[in-house]
């Protein structure tokens, strides 16, 4: 018997990585914080993701249990990450190898993770994994009266009040997810630009800079971060907490190098002007905005927008400094402004380059085993300025058997390649949906094509096409980034003829 077979992983939706102490449950619950966020996490994503999530997080292991190849293959066997972070998250060697193993296994998409991070606990920025760190957390805490000790938002249990903030981190991160984990239908799969020119351009035209904010506006700030992350951009400072606030020279220099290259600069502004920096005439708003206004002058084409809540009243502001900002900064719901920026940062895209034989439709599939390999020469494709068509594996539910293989047979036949994925599933499989897309592809003069990928070691494929034999990229030691894009320019110029 083959090493792989028996011992099929399923895959999961999302995996929860978390340190088992914060877990622990208070005395008289029987649930603990995690294992009930778990619970109002998976109820509230039904409704975005249009079925029930399949949520897994380890209630066996303990500490110093020994972590077995079975439970690496689990996390590496997930779309999503979501890790509860806090000092024991940081100290537990066990959530330290389950996030290497996956990020190992996912390598980033573009400027996109797929890694969501609930900070239950302030834990410094720079101690987090390098991949991590410019990544928005959901935070589950907030500043005590004092400012100094977290309250940790659901603890000991959560408040049913619907204006309690819990519910809404909780609304959030699961819309956040679905869109993660939802498969879609159709895109269209265009051929890429010359890698290293794009970067440079995207670099170039996307990098925006989002002034730290006060406390009051903190969550506005990663909501607008996510979603400019989440459309390609690039946020400068990385963190909302980012900048040196004990000497003006400090700030001033790492204000200036984040502003270097940002054709977009935003500031929230409220009705506090922020920490009186020591060195410095003014305070953290207002020697943020003077560096903004300042490079605006410059002439190089920079926009900058500012935006103020709507129940912030100019009347009642007695600083003259801040109530120059927030004279000129626009007065309208938070989601209106997130979708001015998005929209301004669109703008500020440059053309897509382009390359003879326009754009072509592919359908990248692969069995339910096989759905890590898919995701990550998926994600390879998406890096490389490729979008892609990836069918569900199964039916959906709610979805007859028949409705779903009439629906994958529309988008092989609209599409002008088909891809096959063979790396664990099994051999009938891979053939029958070779003569299935054949079938389907054939008429049009077409015929799919096949990537092998790991392990190395496994059946032969029983297909005599000796066309498949000549449009098959192996990559049983590993996938291989450039090989996989050159195997796909050549698609494209097969295609053209």
């Amino acid at each position: 018997m083959n090493k792989y077979e028996g011992s099929l992983i399923a895959m999961h939706d999302i995996f929860i990585s978390y340190a088992h102490l914060d877990d622990d449950s208070p005395t008289g619950r029987e649930d603990g914080w995690v294992t009930t966020l778990k619970h109002w996490l998976e109820t509230a994503l039904k409704t975005p993701l249009g079925r029930k999530p399949d949520i897994w997080m380890d209630y066996q292991l303990v500490a110093n249990a020994q972590v077995t190849p079975t439970l690496l293959e689990e996390v590496r066997g997930c779309r999503a990450l979501v890790l509860v972070l806090s000092p024991g998250y940081q100290n537990s060697e066990w959530c330290q190898r389950e996030l290497i193993n996956f990020l190992a296994k996912t390598p980033p998409s573009g400027n996109r993770e797929a890694v969501f991070i609930i900070e239950k606990y302030p834990v410094k920025r720079e101690t987090l994994h390098k991949r991590l760190q410019e990544l928005t957390p959901v935070q589950f805490w907030e500043p005590g009266l004092d400012n100094k000790v977290p309250r940790i938002l659901g603890w000991p249990e959560p408040d049913k009040d619907e204006h309690n903030p819990y519910w809404a981190k909780i609304n959030y991160l699961a819309n956040l997810l679905a869109d993660h984990v939802r498969n879609p239908v159709t895109t269209v799969f265009q051929l890429p630009p010359d890698v290293a020119g794009q970067e440079k351009n995207t670099a170039a035209a996307q990098v925006v800079w989002l002034a730290e904010p006060t406390p009051k506006l903190a969550d506005y700030w990663d909501q607008l971060a996510d979603a400019i992350r989440r459309r390609g951009g690039i946020v400068r400072p990385s963190a909302r907490d980012a900048y040196p606030l004990t000497s003006a020279q400090q700030l001033t220099a790492a204000i200036s190098k984040d502003l270097e290259g940002a054709k977009l600069m935003i500031q929230l502004i409220g009705d506090e002007s922020g920490q009186q920096i020591p060195g410095a005439a003014g305070t953290l708003a207002t020697i943020q905005h003077a560096a903004a206004k300042e490079l605006q002058k410059s002439g190089s084409g920079q926009k900058y927008l500012r935006w103020r809540p709507p129940e912030v009243d100019l009347n009642q502001i007695t600083d003259p400094d801040l109530g120059e900002i927030l004279f000129g900064a626009t007065r309208c719901g938070f989601e209106q402004f997130r979708q001015q920026v998005l929209e301004t940062l669109d703008q500020l895209k440059p053309p897509p380059a382009t390359k003879p034989g326009g754009s072509m439709t592919i359908c990248l599939t692969a069995g339910e085993r096989d759905q890590p390999l898919c995701d990550e020469l998926s994600s390879i494709l998406q890096d490389l300025g490729w979008e892609v068509v990836s069918p569900p594996a199964k039916p959906t539910e709610g979805d007859s058997a028949q409705t779903f293989r009439e629906n994958v047979d529309e988008v092989m036949r609209m599409s002008d390649a088909v891809i096959l994925v063979y790396g664990k599933e099994s051999p009938a499989w891979i053939q029958a949906q070779y003569m299935r897309a054949s079938k389907l592809m054939g008429n049009m003069g077409k015929l799919p094509v096949l990537i092998e990928g790991p392990p190395e070691e496994k059946p032969a494929l029983q297909i005599s096409s000796r066309t498949i034999l000549g449009r098959t990229l192996n990559c049983r030691n590993g996938i291989k980034r450039d090989e996989v894009a050159d195997f796909i320019r050549q698609l494209g110029r097969d295609r053209d003829g």
